[in-house]
C-alpha cells in the first residue's frame, strides 16, 4: 500500500513528487486551515520527538 504524501513527511521519507502534491494542496488552504495544520503538525512533532529539557 503506498503512503500518502504526508504520512512520508511525517515519517521524514519525502521525494520531489511528494513535496509538489503538498505544496500544491498547502496552497488551496485557508489562512485558518493553515493554522490548523501547523498545529496539527507541531503536535506531531511535539510527540514524535520530544523535547528533552
Amino acid at each position: 500500500m503506498m503512503k500518502s504524501p504526508l504520512t512520508n513527511v511525517l515519517l521524514g521519507r519525502i521525494s520531489g513528487e511528494d513535496r509538489s502534491i503538498l505544496s500544491q494542496k498547502v496552497s488551496q488552504l485557508s489562512p485558518e486551515q493553515y493554522r490548523h495544520l501547523e498545529d496539527v503538525v507541531d503536535s506531531f512533532i511535539a510527540v514524535a520527538i520530544p523535547n528533552e529539557k
